[in-house]
């Protein structure tokens, strides 16, 4: 028994050193965190689909979501707010649209397929709170030039900042690009891990790749948070968010700061590597966020942190000087 509770503690120990060095922004081996991140996932996966199904069906469709593998083989938790017959009425929509197996249950449905549609992600269940409109059409004119501006995103982040491009590539498995009412809105959620939504096609290398470490900062703390507290506060205590300019839950605003953190080092390592606009934008976003990142630390001073809250308020702070380092 002592022998087992020591390796799982070295387990837990060398997990929190992985996640020490992900939070500092240097190489590490994130497929250990998202490993565990993917075991917990499963317990929960797992007693959700038990309330609705038998335990053996519930153990092997949890099994089947956490599963790493091609996208085309896909298992999807999709919840409802409204109910059983929200959840019927959306099983009817893909049953029509497309061949899969399908079981519908209070709080949502479950999908296995093996060939899923690319827009599916984007069209229904949780993914279209990121929606104005959730049925919003999907319309991507120029498939191509939208992998090249990716492309060119990666290779500034090469050039830039490689420990944070081994992390997006390892964490963002899929960029959806949509149509809706927000304008050029970005964003992520952890019930659509591993996918970053974009309105903008065309995003320049700088934005696109400060998009990328800024979703993709989102997805590790997520990570983190799964696996340990990063703070004694409940998540949701109330916070001011100097970002948002209006009161928000706690773990949003570490969030937010974070974000901003990870996103104010990119575009530091940029500089020297872009030219013109880029330059221009690069510069203008490193004093914005920064005055920001300065009035988020001050929400945060007095918060209770754990250890790897610590570590990441304490990058948040680090991050927070005015002065951009470099010659305009």
């Amino acid at each position: 028994m002592s022998a087992a509770v020591d390796q799982r503690d070295q387990a837990c120990s060398t997990l929190d050193q992985h996640a020490l060095s992900a939070l500092a922004g240097g190489e590490t081996d994130i497929q250990a965190l998202l490993e565990a991140y993917k075991r917990t996932l499963f317990t929960w996966v797992s007693e959700q689909l038990r309330r609705d199904l038998d335990s053996t069906s519930a153990e092997q469709w949890a099994r089947l979501f956490c599963k790493a593998g091609s996208p085309s083989q896909s298992y999807f938790l999709y919840r409802t707010c409204t109910g059983a017959n929200s959840s019927a009425i959306l099983c009817e929509r893909l049953r029509g649209s497309m061949e899969a197996e399908i079981r519908a249950f209070d709080s949502g449905i479950v999908l296995r397929a093996s060939v899923t549609p690319w827009w599916l992600e984007a069209y229904f269940g949780e993914n279209a709170e990121l929606l104005a409109d959730p049925m919003a059409r999907i319309d991507l004119r120029n498939p191509q030039a939208a992998r090249r501006a990716l492309a060119r995103a990666h290779t500034l982040l090469a050039l830039a900042w490689p420990p944070a491009l081994a992390q997006v590539r390892a964490t963002i498995e899929r960029v959806v690009y949509y149509r809706g009412q927000l304008g050029g809105f970005t964003g992520s959620t952890p019930r659509a891990f591993g996918a970053v939504f974009l309105t903008q096609h065309g995003l320049p290398p700088a934005q696109l790749a400060c998009t990328l470490v800024h979703e993709t900062a989102h997805h590790l703390l997520h990570v983190i948070r799964s696996l340990s507290p990063l703070h004694a506060e409940p998540d949701d205590t109330p916070c001011f968010s100097p970002f948002r300019r209006e009161t928000r839950p706690l773990l949003g605003v570490v969030h937010s700061g974070y974000a901003l953190a990870r996103m104010i080092v990119f575009l530091q390592y940029a500089i020297p590597h872009v030219q013109g606009r880029q330059r221009h934008y690069a510069l203008r976003k490193l004093t914005e966020y920064r005055v920001c990142i300065r009035d988020t630390c001050k929400q945060l001073s007095s918060v209770r942190w754990t250890l790897l809250g610590k570590a990441a308020y304490s990058f948040i702070e680090r991050h927070s000087c005015l002065t951009t380092g470099a010659t305009v």
